[in-house]
């Protein structure tokens, strides 16, 4: 059996860390760049960036394009209503929004 592909995205408002691991638990790529909040760059940048940094990120841990991930969690500073979130799920595309999302309110 193989083993599942994720990556997760934390950006924030000066930098991002992209996380690349699997379902067995091993982190395959840790890359980091610059901002990706879409009120810093605009919603189409901001989409863009995170997509070079996953595939910075599949680059460094040597996963040909054919092998696609499983999951994907981007958390984004800036994204902080539903709308900013339904927004940036569009933004992405069709092949990147979840099936369902669970929003919670902060303590």
């Amino acid at each position: 059996m193989t083993a599942r592909l994720y990556a997760a995205a934390d950006g924030g408002n000066s930098k991002t860390d992209v996380v690349l691991g699997d379902s067995d638990g091993r982190v395959l790529a840790r890359v980091t760049g610059p901002t990706t909040s879409p009120h810093v760059l605009g919603l189409p940048a901001a989409v863009a960036r995170i997509a070079d940094l996953v595939g910075e990120a599949r680059a460094a841990a040597a996963l040909p394009s054919s092998i696609g991930l499983d999951q994907l969690s981007v958390y984004v500073a800036d994204a902080d209503l539903p709308v900013e979130v339904e927004a940036l799920s569009l933004a992405a595309g069709p092949d990147a929004r979840p099936r369902s999302t669970t929003r919670r309110r902060a303590a």
